[in-house]
């Protein structure tokens, strides 16, 4: 696999690979040529003189306060949605192994109870998926729950009583809460990242723009810029 910072060859001629400027590197340095030129009288009156009117150099400054607020909103969503997934997988560790120690006791406790066995759905493998998992998990404990004679015999034992029954049920029922969340937060990602790409599509417009302007007017003097 061809490295991105190695260079191309193109017939017998070598290019090296720029390595892409991350959101932060660009709008620095678009801020830093609007600021420059804005605070320069000479680029200024310059600029006016072909057309280039302040007002542009307004207009890329506003686009730029724009894009930049959006860059950083797609940040703090981003943030927030890596927060939620973690919550949700160290949520879903934890109801997991408690579920599957109290399926195993249950399996025990119940192996000569064939309706027990059905309703509690203690045969067969566990589901990978957490829609699959999570259905599992939710129906056990709720049928347990629900059903007083399976409860009494159960919690007989020393290890469970049926507030520990709850508890248990009540950390798959948040496990479920965070997954809707995590699921929220994505799509609050996605639409911050549609918003990010379009404000910086314009500001990118618009910085092509006044470069052409830019170069055109100084092309005997490219430092002054």
């Amino acid at each position: 696999m061809e490295d991105n910072n190695t260079t191309k060859e193109t017939g017998t001629a070598k290019r090296t690979r720029r390595p892409s400027q991350s959101a932060d590197q660009k709008l620095l340095a678009i801020q830093v040529a609007i600021e420059n030129s804005m605070n320069s009288k000479e680029v200024v009156d310059k600029l006016t003189a072909i057309g280039y009117s302040v007002d542009n150099l307004k207009k890329g400054k506003e686009l730029w306060r724009e894009a930049s607020a959006q860059v950083a909103e797609h940040k703090k969503k981003s943030a927030q949605q890596r927060a939620l997934t973690e919550q949700l997988r160290q949520a879903r560790k934890d109801a997991e192994a408690d579920y599957m120690n109290c399926l195993r006791l249950a399996r025990i406790r119940f192996r000569n109870n064939n309706e027990a066995r059905h309703t509690l759905e203690l045969a067969g493998h566990r589901k990978e998926s957490l829609a699959g998992i999570l259905t599992q998990m939710e129906d056990f404990y709720k049928n347990l729950l629900e059903n007083q004679e399976f409860l009494t015999y159960f919690t007989s034992v020393q290890e469970y009583s049926p507030e520990r029954i709850q508890a248990e049920y009540q950390a798959v029922l948040d496990v479920r809460a965070y997954n809707l969340k995590q699921e929220d937060a994505k799509g609050d990602v996605q639409r911050a990242s549609a918003q990010k790409k379009n404000k910086l599509a314009k500001l990118k417009r618009w910085f092509a723009d006044f470069k052409l302007n830019a170069r055109y007017t100084f092309r005997e003097d490219l430092q002054t810029l």
